[in-house]
């Protein structure tokens, strides 16, 4: 059934079994698939069956926690999946590099799921307590540094299917404008402070000399 309209009627033999592929083809809405709400094939049929379709948004992404009371997700991929599409991820050893030690690493699957993809947009986590994030991903040789874009606390980054993925920890060793401005306020209020110090003794110079030269005078 589809909006309660009876799409097809199939004769099956007693104890008999019924295909997905047997019953009617059904357009899904826009940015929706069809799912049944009995799993096929239907095996060992001895009665009346009422089979019905629904029409069911798809879930634009799947997070991955690695522990159970974690807010955030250490990262999700962007796709159209099923409601019972089901991310799992693994974690790897990644290389130590120029870029750090790695914050976290993981290959990565996803069971029952449309038409697989070559490759899949990531949102990864930054890790906590850094400035931003450099991605690595295994190749058969090595671990190549990937091109990302800062979306908030995660960085964006796309990926083959299923493939080992590192994260690594940046910090922002720049100097800071405010540092920079203060230091520079520092170093102009301490010339003015000189200026002025050498001004006051060259005028108390110039008062020893001019009185020494009045009481060389009186004599």
């Amino acid at each position: 059934e589809q909006d309660y309209e009876v799409l097809a009627t199939l004769q099956i033999p007693y104890d008999g079994t019924v295909t997905e592929e047997e019953v009617p083809d059904i357009e899904p809405d826009e940015d929706c698939y069809i799912s049944w709400d009995r799993k096929f094939p239907l095996t060992h049929v001895t009665a009346n069956v009422t089979v019905t379709a629904e029409s069911k948004r798809f879930t634009k992404s799947l997070a991955w926690f690695s522990a159970t009371n974690q807010l955030k997700p250490d990262f999700l991929v962007e796709g159209d999946f099923y409601d019972t599409s089901v991310l799992s991820a693994e974690s790897v050893q990644a290389d130590r590099i120029s870029d750090g030690d790695p914050a976290y690493a993981y290959i990565w699957n996803i069971d029952n799921m449309p038409e697989q993809k070559e490759e899949y947009v990531l949102h990864l986590r930054i890790p906590d307590g850094a400035d931003s994030a450099v991605v690595r991903i295994q190749t058969e040789n090595k671990w190549e540094k990937a091109d990302i874009e800062e979306d908030g606390s995660y960085v964006t980054v796309s990926v083959p299917y299923g493939t080992a993925f590192a994260v690594y920890s940046v910090q922002d060793n720049s100097v800071p404008i405010w540092l920079i401005l203060a230091l520079a306020i520092a170093a102009v209020l301490a010339a003015v402070l000189i200026i002025k110090a050498i001004r006051r003794g060259k005028k108390r110079v110039e008062k020893r000399k001019k009185k020494k030269q009045q009481q060389t005078d009186s004599q």
